[in-house]
């Protein structure tokens, strides 16, 4: 069974207005510092919301998709591993969900149940706060999941030179690389293993951590050894609980150029508000100071 980390508040009003109930679900959902990003913005925007976290399995999802249908839950943000199962409940996707096979956001609209996929805004969010361009780079993406899908979209629309895949389960890359094949025009797109990695590093080199390896409980590990890493690489991290993973901190110490998850996480985030609310409400908000705030919380 499912459970609530925050009380739920379902039938309550503030100033006159029922309160919208907003959550995210997913298993392990504990680390998750939506609710902390949402309520925060609720409260300085003068929203009458509440977010909570729920952890749950694949059986408990249709009593989720219920909750949303009458209007228990207002909308949800899915995280691992649920990205993908959550599509068959759906009545609509937005294209790019639709594309990428994948959805972190639901939305109602018109009594449907639409699915929206805002991890590719985070993803490119990260990138341009970092000066780091798409066209002819190459990436390795470690992990073939729900997040691996969104940025790997990401990475063939917008022209990156190749990317290489690292998962455990081969097939599963190789399935991943055929969903996408339409979406590029001059990608090369690789599955390839752990051991044969080295093959694929001189050079500039962007290392995407799509996995959740670095976070509870696995702390303290990484998804790549550390013997593979040099200076000339870029590692970015799609965990941002803990905020400097061992993946980073192995960057660190070969003095490369390591990005946390926080960026994206953010960005997609408020993404999802403006989805929820039909309107640019993230526009009103300072994402410098939420950025260090949510910094601050994590440290």
């Amino acid at each position: 069974m499912y459970r609530n980390f925050l009380p739920g508040i379902q039938h309550h009003v503030a100033k006159g207005r029922r309160l919208k109930q907003f959550a995210v679900i997913g298993n392990p959902v504990h680390h998750s510092l939506s609710p902390v990003l949402h309520n925060r913005v609720f409260k300085e925007l003068g929203l009458s919301a509440h977010y909570e976290k729920i952890q749950c399995d694949n059986k408990d999802l249709p009593d989720i998709v219920r909750r949303i249908k009458t209007g228990e839950l207002s909308g949800i943000n899915i995280t691992i591993p649920h990205k993908e199962a959550i599509l068959r409940y759906l009545d609509e996707l937005d294209q790019d969900a639709r594309n990428i096979k994948a959805v972190n956001c639901v939305v109602k609209k018109d009594n449907k149940l639409v699915g929206y996929n805002t991890d590719c805004v985070g993803f490119m969010a990260t990138l341009r706060e970092n000066f780091i361009s798409i066209p002819g780079q190459r990436f390795i993406l470690l992990g073939a999941g729900g997040v691996a899908r969104s940025i790997l979209y990401t990475l063939v629309k917008n022209g990156a030179g190749a990317v290489m895949i690292v998962n455990r389960t081969p097939s599963r890359a190789r399935e991943l690389i055929l969903d996408m094949e339409g979406f590029s025009c001059c990608t090369i797109m690789q599955s390839v293993s752990l051991d044969k990695i080295p093959h694929y590093l001189d050079g500039e080199v962007c290392i995407v951590n799509c996995t959740p390896v670095g976070m509870s409980p696995h702390i303290g590990q990484s998804p790549i050894p550390s013997k593979y890493l040099r200076k000339q690489h870029i590692l970015i991290d799609t965990i941002y609980t803990p905020l400097k993973t061992q993946f980073l901190r192995d960057g660190e110490e070969v003095e490369a150029v390591t990005i946390n998850g926080l960026e994206l996480f953010i960005s997609q985030a408020l993404a999802s508000l403006d989805l929820w609310f039909d309107a640019p409400v993230s526009e009103r908000i300072d994402r410098l100071h939420l950025k260090s705030e949510l910094a601050d919380s994590l440290k």
